[in-house]
């Protein structure tokens, strides 16, 4: 386990939902992917972007993949051309083509694979944008007997407050648009989401599998959130959550029960305390039984002065007392980069060496990353994946399954626009930690500004365009699995946790 803090996005892509479950729902590990995560950078600033990066095994001397990528004059990734080392020469893999409107969203995103010396293609996604930069549809295709073949497509409908009321999936099936699910949404004054449904298409008509209903307390942190799934005909409660905050809008509670014979049983909750810079501190886990609640796990996060995250430590209740099970340890420089992660398992009463990464910086942006893994006494090169935060820390991108990478950049300008940003001083967000509902305010007001969400280790696992006409913004993370993670917005970066 290695709790990395990672930052940026680029990219605009839709909103996906695939096979997601509000109700007690299971998520399966999301898969690390070798795209690399890129910063959008702020009008007029020079920015740094991955040029080339070289990548190697840990039983191998020499890179065996190489990663080229290609910028607009506005910084927008072009390409990303993908190149295997074989016969003691570069060759071409696969490569990734993007496309951008003029208000820089995201128009297409092209695969190809390189096949008997020629470019081929793939699958592409094509999306299109409204006036207010909302997504309105993400279609799916692969290429098939020489053709683009339709897959999938989603289509999003929003009030006029930017909020979205519907998402409607559909299947390409014998030449037309079958139904497939459809998410439909209200909100109240305050464009806090009151209730989601969740249908599916079957015998030709929309059939209910579940809904959510929310209420929120004055400073718009959700207070409650209930949760029914169709069965019989009928609606049949599932789960309840409760939540409460302090003066700061910071959760120090959530407790959740499930339905069962007919009466609410307690089911598990989250208690939470902070420091004065509101960073979380300790996290405590508890489940219910036989009408009390009982330790089960113990989260506790430690800090530097720049608020850097140095320390995390996990503990299991075990025989009425609490154990340790793993930490990790971050350490930084004096430009607050991450220079070292070091993840120790408890065993036999010591802490134990698993897994090391360690960073080298120029410019406050990586050029090199290792991975290590303790074996037989001693740190031995392992491909356990390679992480890169530049930007002095604002940017970041990672790829699976290499032991060593090495990186240059090239700085990029986007030219300075007609449209002045609106600089604040930081983003708030609430209720922190939170079940389902996030609310973002005090972001930058700038056309095209795309929020991302990523996951412990890097992985992006949720993403939204965010309205350049409201200072303030909400999004449903319900289908999130539980755990820290780390929301971007433009240059910012704050960190929260969904349970």
């Amino acid at each position: 386990m290695l709790a990395g803090i990672l930052a940026t996005a680029q990219n605009n892509t839709a909103q996906e939902r695939t096979n997601r479950q509000v109700i007690n729902s299971e998520h399966s590990e999301f898969e690390k992917s070798e795209f690399p995560i890129l910063k959008k950078q702020k009008s007029g600033d020079d920015w740094w972007e991955p040029d080339t990066v070289h990548l190697f095994s840990a039983d191998s001397e020499h890179a065996i993949r190489r990663v080229i990528h290609t910028y607009n004059l506005q910084g927008l990734l072009n390409i990303s051309l993908f190149q295997d080392w074989q016969n003691n020469t570069w060759v071409n893999n696969f490569q990734w083509i993007y496309s951008y409107d003029e208000n820089n969203n995201q128009l297409s995103f092209t695969s190809q694979s390189w096949e008997n010396n020629t470019w081929v293609n793939y699958g592409q996604d094509i999306c299109c944008y409204d006036d207010n930069n909302n997504m309105l549809n993400h279609l799916y295709q692969l290429w098939q007997n020489n053709a683009w073949v339709n897959y999938k497509q989603v289509t999003f409908i929003y009030d006029n407050n930017n909020n979205m009321l519907s998402d409607l999936c559909q299947k390409w099936q014998n030449n037309t648009w079958i139904n497939y699910e459809l998410w439909t949404y209200s909100y109240d004054g305050n464009n806090n989401q009151l209730s989601s449904l969740t249908q599916f298409w079957g015998n030709n008509t929309w059939v209910n599998y579940q809904q959510g209903f929310y209420t929120y307390d004055d400073n718009n942190n959700k207070v409650s959130d209930f949760y029914q799934q169709w069965q019989n005909n009928a609606w049949v409660n599932v789960q309840q959550g409760s939540m409460n905050y302090d003066n700061n809008n910071n959760m120090v509670r959530s407790s959740y029960q499930n339905w069962q014979n007919n009466t609410w049983v307690n089911y598990f909750q989250f208690t939470y305390t902070y420091d004065d810079n509101n960073n979380i501190l300790t996290q405590l886990f508890q489940n219910g039984q036989n009408n009390t609640w009982v330790n089960s796990q113990l989260a506790i996060w430690s800090y530097d002065d720049n608020n850097n995250w140095i320390g995390f430590l996990t503990q299991d209740w075990q025989n009425n007392t609490w154990v340790n099970s793993q930490q990790d340890i971050n350490t930084f420089d004096g430009n607050n980069n991450l220079i070292s992660q070091l993840a120790q398992n408890w065993q036999n009463n010591k802490w134990v060496n698993h897994i090391q990464r360690l960073m080298i910086y120029d410019n406050d942006n990586c050029i090199l990353a290792e991975s290590f893994g303790w074996i037989n006494e001693s740190w031995q090169p392992i491909n356990d994946g390679v992480f890169f935060w530049y930007n002095n820390g604002q940017s970041s991108f990672n790829f699976a399954l290499y032991h060593k990478g090495i990186v240059s950049y090239k700085k990029v300008t986007k030219p300075i626009t007609a449209i002045e940003d609106f600089a604040v001083s930081t983003i708030s967000i609430y209720p922190n930690p939170t079940t389902g509902q996030l609310r973002i305010k005090n972001y930058e007001l700038r056309e095209n500004t795309v929020l991302k969400i990523y996951n412990i280790v890097g992985q992006v696992v949720f993403t939204s365009a965010v309205s350049p006409h409201s200072p303030e913004t909400t999004i449903d993370i319900s289908p999130l699995a539980n755990g820290m993670y780390f929301l971007k917005i433009n240059e910012k970066t704050v960190k929260f946790v969904k349970n």
